[in-house]
């Protein structure tokens, strides 16, 4: 468990990773702290996630960047199914990650592909943003489309 003084130096070495990505994942884990996927889902949601921090966690959890995509969108449609987290904070997030998906780096080192389940996670919490054609003015996207889209992703995960 970190201790308080540890959460202080991650706190403040995040503005420092934002500009210094290469350097960040070296001086957190020198110091011991670990940054977590939680940490970096908070950051993604309030597009706060530098591209270059998220790739050096990725590399630190000695994961491909797909393998980090994926990951990353299974736990945040997991943290949505099981009420962790809401709506709001899991399509800001979900935008991140489709940048992220998107950005020539990535693009580069996947093929120029989009691999699932990230990009239907994505897509989940995309078809909650907003009224569909030929649906009444009550029907609320998120509960028609994104709540058992991502019980379909997540059941697929678990077959």
């Amino acid at each position: 468990r970190p201790t308080l003084l540890r959460l202080v130096l991650c706190i403040r070495f995040t503005h420092f990773c934002t500009k210094q990505a290469p350097q960040c994942g070296q001086v957190l884990q020198a110091l011991g702290v670990g940054v977590d996927l939680e940490q970096v889902l908070n950051q993604a949601s309030n597009y706060e996630l530098d591209y270059g921090v998220a790739v050096k966690f990725a590399s630190l959890q000695k994961q491909s960047l797909v393998e980090f995509v994926n990951s990353f969108a299974i736990t945040l449609a997991k943290g949505y199914q099981n009420g962790h987290y809401d709506y709001e904070f899991c399509d800001g997030a979900a935008n991140w990650l489709f940048g992220f998906m998107t950005d020539e780096m990535f693009l580069s080192s996947n093929n120029n592909t989009l691999p699932s389940p990230a990009y239907d996670v994505y897509l989940a919490f995309d078809e909650g943003e907003y009224h569909h054609r030929g649906d009444p003015d009550d029907v609320v996207a998120e509960i028609k489309y994104t709540k058992p889209r991502i019980s379909e992703i997540l059941s697929g995960i678990h077959s």
